[in-house]
């Protein structure tokens, strides 16, 4: 008789990261503020069947080319940072002010009604 075969599950893949961000240009950043953050970003609030669902990005830095690869297009809705709900003002600072020590950046958003994620390493 022969053993049975036992099979070990395989280990699951690792995120996939879009890029790395170093904090040393990430610190000027946050210095300068959430709302001037914001001033380079149109949103409004996707709402469906009456309850929030995220920010519908209406444009995101169309004049600046750094920004120019990132997966967030006009039409997509963020739903959360680094696995933070971002629907009130003082939940975007949280999330904002932890970004100071945080060794990801992870933007969870819907494009076309499907839901994506975006990974960038912030390293020292």
């Amino acid at each position: 008789t022969e053993a049975p075969v036992v099979e070990t599950p395989a280990e699951p893949p690792q995120p996939r990261r879009a890029g790395v961000i170093a904090r040393a240009e990430l610190l000027p950043v946050l210095e300068g503020g959430l709302g001037r953050f914001l001033g380079g970003v149109g949103t409004e609030p996707q709402v469906e069947s009456g309850r929030f669902v995220g920010w519908r990005i209406t444009h995101f830095f169309p004049e600046d080319a750094r920004f120019a690869d990132i997966a967030l297009r006009p039409g997509d809705v963020v739903t959360r940072v680094n696995a933070q709900p971002i629907e009130r003002p003082e939940q975007a600072f949280r999330v904002w002010d932890g970004l100071r020590v945080a060794s990801e950046l992870v933007v969870d958003f819907q494009h076309e009604g499907q839901p994506q994620q975006m990974r960038y390493a912030i390293e020292d």
